[in-house]
């Protein structure tokens, strides 16, 4: 029988695979004795060698993790003395310091093995999307910056960078429009100028109280005519023209005749020019048949003549060069019928035992009463006279066009009359009794500058572009110890009678909230100017009205690695807060490589077009979705606004389609 041992092989001399080779030369072993005895002691040694071979195998192949640990423990953990044996010596006595720095290199070494299985199995491998993987960004809080990218899935959710944003934005928790504060500002003459005056006036590009000049003023009373030469620095003149009364009548029916019209305007003038005065008459009582002085019609047999008209008439004394006209009254009667008062726009009429006599017009004369038991009928007025009485009644009152006359009744009154190149007119009626009366004032400077108390300016009506809100008014003034008051109104058009402006607000100081005005598109101010010292004034210089508007803008989203070459785009959504006056779209783009991207896009493809369905359902198009060079995406988000408010996104969302 041959050895066992004389047909293992030798073992390799750099015991590399030495279990295995005595394993395999076990193996051996046992084919030769199995094929080559049959006696009963030798297969005792074949179940024996049977045994060791699988027991070997056991341990040595099959324990291959015990093996492994067993390789790796280093050899000062091994033998009858080893670490564990001098535990107590290494910490409680400090021996071993070599022992203790090997420890520690062993360590470092397994940490080092740890962080390589980490670095290879979990890190630089490539996850693939799943169908339903979106990248969600409900935060903008990180800021913008243009070098960090996000990657899935580790920044699927949870980022809070974007790319970029415009100047207009506000990105944080959420992304809205920020407001932009912008102002109007009056600083000029022609600013200043354009708005109203009252005992102000523009000097030097400011707003100051004006200087109170002395009044001069002459009255002309007596019947008849006068001129008035316009002194040199006179400009206008303030003119308070009325009419005479009409005659009374007082023999059976107590009728005092109507009264005069009244005129009050001022009228533009050149030095040297002379304004003829006309000045007009009222007769006595029971004076018949006799006209009165400048248009009043005589009166019938017991009637009264109509009061004569008082004028102002300028580069002539004919009729048509009258610029100011004060009517005159009807005059009385000797029955019971009144007699009308001269007025603008008509006289009024007179009362005629038939009918009535008409009042004078701005363009006619009034017709006279009818005729009685077949008699003629009263006279009717004229250009600047009035219509004469018949049988007991009264003659029409004189004016721009006389009032017609009566028939047993009162005459009726003239028509006053006011050039249209006269401002700041009033008329009155029924105003005047007893005969006309015409004055003219005009102004000159105070010997001593002597300022009004106070004054008032109303600035025109301001026109802003459509915005969110009044913020603040700010202006310069130059007090010199004196008071300026400021206060501001607005409304929705510039007729400030339209119903949508706002009261005056209360006193507001420089730099104070005009913020209750709201977004009132049209704007104007008021300053009130006063002084206790009539020797000086105070001054507004300029006048600076802000508020805020929200303009439109866009933020882009950080660069996204979806780390999968075949990537598709299912579908865009966001989170947002919008109203009628703004609006939030999106457009996407993508990229094979995070540098070589597509132009951005909306639902057809282009960039005309956007998504403007915030929940989604805007189809992606085709070169989103066909999977080729949409590895890496990104949105950038639009906002826009009429100016008043603004839309604010709160989340947005890319689904993916794998």
């Amino acid at each position: 029988m041959e050895d066992i041992q004389s047909s293992t092989p030798a073992l390799p001399v750099l015991r590399q695979g030495e279990q295995y080779w005595i394993w395999h030369g076990m193996f051996n072993s046992y084919k030769s004795l199995r094929a080559e005895t049959t006696q009963k002691t030798d297969k005792k040694r074949l179940a024996y060698l049977k045994k060791q071979i699988i027991a070997h195998y056991f341990k040595n192949f099959f324990l291959f993790p015990i093996w492994f640990v067993r390789f790796l423990t280093p050899s000062y953990m091994k033998g009858d003395v080893n670490l564990w044996t001098n535990v107590k010596a290494i910490t409680v006595r400090k021996e071993f310091k070599p022992l203790r720095l090997a420890i520690l290199s062993q360590v470092v070494f397994l940490f080092l093995i740890v962080q390589l299985g980490i670095t290879v199995f979990y890190k630089h491998s490539t996850p693939a999307l799943a169908t339903g993987d979106a990248f969600t960004q409900e935060s903008w809080s990180g800021g913008a910056t243009t070098t960090v990218t996000g990657l899935h899935p580790g920044d699927a959710t949870g980022w809070t960078n974007y790319y970029s944003a415009s100047s207009t934005i506000s990105a944080s928790t959420d992304v809205r429009l920020a407001a932009q504060s912008l102002s109007t500002i009056e600083t000029s003459s022609a600013d200043f100028t354009a708005g109203t005056h009252s005992a102000t006036i523009v000097s030097s590009n400011s707003v100051m109280l004006s200087e109170e000049p002395v009044a001069n003023t002459t009255a002309y009373t007596a019947t008849g005519t006068a001129s008035w030469v316009v002194p040199d620095g006179v400009d206008s003149v303030v003119v308070d023209v009325s009419g005479s009364q009409g005659s009374a009548n007082m023999s059976y029916y107590s009728d005092a005749g109507g009264k005069g019209g009244r005129v009050q305007a001022t009228y533009p003038v050149s030095a040297g020019q002379t304004l003829y005065i006309y000045v007009g008459e009222r007769l006595p009582m029971y004076t018949y048949g006799v006209t009165a002085f400048n248009g009043g019609g005589s009166g019938g047999s017991n009637g009264g003549a109509g009061g004569g008209a008082s004028d102002i008439r300028l580069g002539g004394t004919a009729l048509t060069d009258r610029v100011i006209v004060g009517a005159g009254g009807g005059g009385g009667s000797y029955d019971s019928g009144p007699s009308g008062y001269g007025g603008y726009p008509d006289g009024m009429t007179g009362r005629c035992i038939v009918g009535y006599a008409g009042g004078g017009t701005q363009s006619s004369g009034g017709a006279g009463g009818a005729g009685v038991n077949g008699g003629p009928a009263a006279g009717s007025g004229s250009l600047g006279q009035g219509g004469y009485g018949g049988s007991r009644g009264g003659g029409g009152g004189g004016g721009y066009y006389g009032g017609g006359g009566c028939n047993y009744g009162g005459g009726a009154g003239g028509s006053s009359f006011a050039d249209p190149n006269a401002t700041d007119v009033t008329y009155t009626n029924d105003y005047r009794s007893g005969s006309g009366q015409v004055s003219v004032t005009y102004y000159t400077p105070a010997p001593v500058t002597t300022y009004y108390s106070s004054g008032t300016f109303i600035s025109d009506v301001i026109a802003l572009e459509v915005h969110g809100g009044f913020t603040t008014l700010n202006y310069t003034a130059t007090l010199n110890g004196q008071t300026l008051t400021m206060y501001v109104r607005a409304g929705d058009s510039s007729d400030t009678s339209d119903g949508s402006w706002t009261s005056w607000t209360s006193a507001v100081s420089n730099g104070g909230s005009i913020s209750s005005l709201g977004i009132h598109r049209y704007v104007q101010y008021k300053a009130v100017l006063s002084t206790n010292n009539t020797g000086v004034s105070p001054s507004i210089d300029d006048v600076t009205i802000n508020y805020q508007k929200y303009m439109d803008g866009e933020l882009i989203g950080t660069p996204f690695n979806t780390t999968d070459n075949d990537n598709m785009m299912s579908s865009l959504s966001w989170t947002a807060s919008t109203t009628a006056n703004d609006s939030i779209k999106f457009q996407l783009r993508s990229a094979p490589d995070g540098t070589t991207w597509s132009d951005w896009m909306g639902t057809d493809g282009t960039s005309d077009t956007y998504f403007t369905a915030a929940d989604g359902s805007d189809a992606i198009p085709d070169a989103l979705t066909d999977g080729v060079n949409d590895k890496w995406i990104q949105y950038k988000a639009i906002f826009s606004s009429t100016g008043v408010s603004t839309p604010v996104l709160r989340g947005a969302k890319i689904l993916m389609a794998v």
